[in-house]
């Protein structure tokens, strides 16, 4: 998945592309440990008025413990914006 930078600012992310964000935060949320933990970053498309039971049963349905779940934003007016899909990090050990 490539982001432009603009698109990456828009985002919140800092002028950095996705991955790099989430490689951060993987590093984060791993500080302190001894162990090698494993994630895997998973992407679900949702649309926000009807999918809030697809996404309780994806969520229950994971093995690992949920580290971080991402919104990607995109706006559609000058004052609207919606969530197109998140990004849910899976730490599985």
């Amino acid at each position: 998945m490539n982001i432009k930078q603009d698109e990456a600012n828009c985002h919140g992310l800092g002028g950095k592309s996705i991955q790099t964000f989430m490689r951060g935060l993987i590093l984060k949320c791993c500080e302190g440990e001894r162990m090698k933990a494993r994630y895997r970053v998973h992407r679900f498309d949702i649309k926000m008025t009807a999918d809030q039971r697809k996404l309780e049963q994806f969520l229950n349905s994971l093995e690992g413990e949920v580290v971080a779940i991402i919104p990607n934003t995109t706006s559609k007016t000058f004052a609207t914006s919606v969530v197109d899909f998140l990004l849910i990090v899976e730490k599985v050990s």
